[in-house]
């Protein structure tokens, strides 16, 4: 039996080590996706800000903004020289973070970012992701051609042929921000396969374990079933011989001291209670001289057994004679030099009871809940760990039914099915909450297992109980992590596309409207390059804040990358309502930010689309919204623009 117990703990341990490495696999993934998701981001933008740079050079002339157009597109080209890098064999490590670096990734992102490149480049998705990296930036190289093409049209002042750039323009802008939206959710659903995949493999290595569990369960189960009837026979036994006056029973030491004895031990030697206190009473004294080598091996058997096998001896009378005994002895638990002694072989039913105690142990000190009923499914024996887990006391749940076996506590829908699994299989297991005195609830993994003896017949149901607290909280973490910005708490490019989808599907349906704004930050950059990232991503969450307090329960706010932020306002009755909102954020956002120490200003560019005006699906939204943006922020910042097609 031990070595059953000892095969349940490493099977847990075995279970417990690979369910971790699942875990910190999964977080290493989320947390590299997180960072190339982010490097996208700033890739996105610095792709939008040479277009915007170069539009404006188109327009204005100013070798100034041809100079940023360049400069933007910096990060874009660090990022592919990485690529390349990272790509080419040898793999050229110190390069590669540089073109990181050049790319504004942030620097402990970097050997995230390279470490999941090499291990992962192969896999379907990154595969996918890396094929759509190469695309954006062969158009990168395109828009590149154009700003040489655009450039040599203005000095040539060939106003047709800077018209026909302008429109190629528009068009490769499209082409970009649709190819870093599918980048973005190539990584995003590589990370939720790989989180599927975890997650199956972690519930059948839980099934395998609970199946282990279960056999291993229903073999000591059997055994304590054969151990209690011998026990109970032996108990009979030493019952009507110990009222019959004919076998004694005394606790003794290896130094002779006996420390308790009854009356039936005391009568036959002829000695009194009192006598026994006083310490009168010594069995090496009593023992004549030819069994001191029998005793001898007895106590070397108790040493190295914790039981002797009974023999004959005797012991002297107090009136001198000799009495005739049949001894056996067993130390006590946890002791090397004080035992029990029985003048009949009673060894059996003590080892006997010593493994009914380990199992009782084994049942007591389970860091699982386990709960035992009758066939009537009424408590008979609860284990500690569930006492301390609910609240309960024993006395509370014995002859009681379980909370997992009341109608009142579980849907009709639960109890039936499990009923039905144990009627024809003898088990279930599944996910449950169980109620504490208090009245919140815990979310348990449950099995349940029917015992049966030997006719068939139902004896008792067996309950054991998982507490999966941490698990569940991890998958709504990771749930979290899958759609929330991590830094602000906000819906992410991911999230944002799929509330616009369901906004624009309701909308269509009740023939609403709906507008979206698209924010960008004015003096961030600055600011986040002079105070660092831990300025810039406080100065993020404040005004993630700010627009929380502004917008309606059923609009969506969500953060896209960088200092970018979108608004989803449904049910839209007039566009003014539209505007009103812009001017608020305007004025929240404007607001002085203290961060620390200081006292920080920023501003808000924002453009609007509306539904159905500006476009009847989220992509051609969010790129009027995004242009109408940047004619807002070319207008002199903290302003907001309608889409128009002039823009």
């Amino acid at each position: 039996m031990r070595s059953q117990v000892l095969l349940i703990v490493s099977l847990f341990i075995f279970a417990s080590i690979i369910l971790v490495t699942l875990g910190f696999i999964q977080s290493e993934v989320l947390n590299s996706v997180r960072a190339f998701v982010r490097g996208e981001g700033l890739w996105a933008k610095s792709q939008k800000d040479a277009v915007y740079y170069l539009e404006r050079y188109a327009h204005g002339q100013k070798e100034s903004d041809f100079e940023q157009f360049k400069q933007a597109l910096s990060i874009n080209l660090g990022d592919k020289q990485a690529r390349l890098l990272l790509q080419n064999k040898p793999v050229d490590k110190e390069r590669a973070r540089q073109g990181f670096l050049a790319g504004n990734n942030h620097p402990e992102d970097i050997d995230s970012l390279i470490t999941f490149f090499l291990r992962f480049q192969d896999f379907y998705y990154m595969k996918k992701a890396l094929s759509v990296w190469q695309a954006g930036d062969e158009k990168i190289e395109v828009l590149i051609q154009m700003g040489h093409v655009i450039r040599s049209h203005v000095k040539e002042q060939n106003k047709e042929g800077l018209k026909l750039a302008l429109k190629d323009l528009d068009t490769l802008n499209h082409e970009l921000n649709v190819i870093a939206t599918e980048f973005s959710l190539v990584l995003s659903e590589g990370a939720r396969w790989i989180k599927s995949t975890i997650l199956t493999f972690s519930v059948i290595i839980i099934s395998l374990l609970a199946l282990g569990i279960f056999i291993i369960t229903r073999h000591i189960i059997n055994a304590l079933n054969q151990t209690e009837t011998e026990l109970m026979l032996s108990e009979k036994r030493f019952l009507s011989l110990y009222d019959a006056n004919v076998i004694g029973i005394m606790d003794w030491d290896m130094q002779g001291h006996i420390l308790d004895a009854n009356d039936a031990f005391l009568n036959m030697l002829g000695y009194s209670r009192d006598e026994l206190i006083a310490g009168r009473v010594n069995w090496q004294q009593l023992t004549p001289p030819e069994f001191n080598e029998l005793d001898d091996n007895a106590i070397n058997e108790l040493k190295n057994h914790a039981v002797c096998r009974p023999y004959e001896k005797e012991f002297i009378h107090k009136k001198g004679h000799r009495v005739s005994i049949y001894i056996g002895a067993a130390l006590l638990t946890g002791e090397t030099d004080k035992g029990i002694c029985f003048v009949i072989d009673q060894s059996l039913q003590k080892l006997n009871e010593t493994q009914l105690k380990l199992s009782a142990t084994v049942f007591n000190a389970s860091s699982d809940s386990i709960i035992i009923t009758d066939q009537n499914k009424h408590v008979v024996a609860v284990n500690n760990a569930y006492c301390k887990k609910t609240g309960r006391s024993e006395e509370q749940l014995i002859g009681y039914m379980p909370p997992i076996f009341t109608t009142q506590l579980m849907t009709d829908d639960f109890y039936s099915q499990l009923s039905a699994s144990l009627n024809e299989t003898d088990h279930w297991q599944g996910d449950a909450l169980e109620h504490t005195v208090t009245g919140n609830t815990i979310p348990m993994h449950m099995s349940i297992d029917t015992v049966r003896d030997k006719h068939y017949s139902i004896t008792h149901y067996v309950i054991s109980m998982t507490d999966i607290t941490e698990r569940k909280e991890a998958e709504d973490q990771l749930k979290k992590l899958a759609h929330y910005d991590y830094l602000t708490g906000l819906a992410n490019r991911s999230l944002y596309h799929d509330r616009l989808t369901q906004a624009l599907v309701r909308a269509k349906r009740h023939k609403n409207r709906c507008a979206l704004l698209f924010l960008d930050l004015d003096k961030f950059k600055p600011i986040n390059d002079q105070y660092g990232h831990e300025v810039g991503d406080l100065i993020l969450q404040i005004v993630a804040s700010r627009l929380k307090n502004l917008v309606r329960t059923n609009d969506t706010i969500a953060r896209l990358g960088g200092d970018e932020f979108v608004i989803i306002m449904e049910e839209l009755k007039q566009p003014e309502h539209a505007a009103e909102l812009a001017k608020k954020v305007i004025a929240s956002v404007s607001k002085p930010c203290q961060v620390k120490d200081l006292t920080l200003e920023i501003g808000c560019s924002i453009g609007i689309s509306i539904y159905p005006l500006d476009g009847q699906d989220t992509l051609s939204l969010t790129r009027n919204a995004d242009i109408a943006m940047y004619a807002a922020k070319g207008s002199g910042r903290n302003s907001f623009y309608f889409f128009h097609p002039s823009h």
